[in-house]
């Protein structure tokens, strides 16, 4: 079920989205990088995660 946002709807999702992904890069930040494209592969992923994260539908089933 979607939600209508206010005007600031868009900005504070967006807030939550960053600081998502923050929280998964300090969880993560030990990671060792061997590859010269590992840096650009994992910024990508945690931007899809918090993304996914911030966009769930909180009624939608489980994904296991």
């Amino acid at each position: 079920m979607a939600v209508p946002l206010t005007g600031a709807g868009p900005e504070r999702f967006e807030r939550v989205k960053h600081a998502w992904r923050a929280w998964l890069g300090a969880r993560l930040g030990d990671i060792t990088m061997s590859g010269a494209g590992d840096k650009a592969l994992l910024d990508q992923a945690l931007s899809t995660i918090s993304g996914r994260l911030v966009d769930e539908d909180p009624a939608a089933p489980v994904r296991r």
